[in-house]
């Protein structure tokens, strides 16, 4: 006997899924919701700072700040490249020079739906490039004191050549020294406001090379949310909703087969028995 539950063997039986419009519409139906869904909640358009049509102050430092002795020998700034040459002098303890980067009147950025900070750089006689993320915070009671925002830091070992740096928020944090600057224990503080983002400083890091003309330059400043895990989640999920309509697919065919076989049998043992 041929017919179309017998020729679902195993060769084939996926061929006979993926031709069932009920199972069909079932895997559409959760790709568009998970589609919709990735949309919605965890979707989010860059913010990038540089290169960028919106306004933005960039101001160059050093120790001197400190009463140290680096200083800005030149700098530069166009559409594409915000940089500037320097010489860091023994003075400050930790000798250091920067790029400072903010908003007209230090207006607050929202940067709390993304996770991740990009940056494209290039350095000479930089080892390391330490980065702030400046936020306010209404837990500090000194408003008066010049380090009253927030600072969130990353040391990051850097090359000679350009490079570009993807930072995730969550491997920021706040030194010892700004909690001694403005007089208060940890204990005072929660995470950062990211919905308060003032500032972004690029400062030359840890290990700072002396009386040598350096440079640093930078060339992109973005935010971006990373939905690497969560993508892989949604896939995962997929996943698991089609072999589990896969498998109730199979047994059924696997149960008709059977009780075809049992028919068959039946059949066969009472025509000898007739006979």
């Amino acid at each position: 006997m041929k017919g179309p539950i017998s020729q679902a063997t195993n060769t084939n039986i996926f061929r006979n899924f993926i031709r069932n419009n009920t199972y069909i519409r079932v895997i559409l139906s959760t790709i568009a919701l998970l589609s919709v869904s990735y949309f919605v909640f965890f979707h989010k358009e860059e913010l990038v700072l540089f290169p960028s049509a919106q306004i933005l102050n960039v101001n160059f430092y050093t120790d001197k700040n400190d009463n140290g002795m680096s200083s800005v020998i030149s700098s530069s700034r166009n559409d594409s490249l915000i940089g500037f040459d320097f010489i860091l002098k023994k003075g400050f303890v930790l000798p250091y020079a920067g790029i400072n980067l903010v908003k007209p009147e230090y207006q607050v950025m929202d940067v709390s739906d993304y996770n991740r900070l990009e940056v494209e750089v290039s350095s000479k006689n930089v080892s390391d490039l330490l980065i702030y993320l400046v936020t306010k915070d209404k837990n500090v009671k000194d408003t008066s004191n010049r380090l009253k925002d927030r600072h969130s830091s990353m040391n990051i070992e850097i090359t000679e050549k350009r490079q570009t740096l993807q930072l995730k928020f969550k491997e920021f944090f706040t030194p010892d020294w700004w909690f001694t600057a403005i007089g208060q224990p940890k204990s005072d503080f929660s995470d950062p406001e990211w919905n308060r983002l003032n500032q972004l400083s690029f400062s030359t890091g840890l290990n700072p090379k002396l009386d040598m003309k350096s440079f640093l330059e930078l060339y992109k400043v973005r935010f971006y949310r990373d939905n690497t895990n969560v993508m892989i989640m949604m896939v995962l999920f997929e996943v698991f909703i089609i072999a589990g309509l896969f498998i109730r697919f199979y047994s059924k065919i696997k149960t008709v087969e059977k009780k075809l076989f049992l028919l068959m049998f039946d059949t066969n043992l009472w025509k000898r028995m007739r006979n």
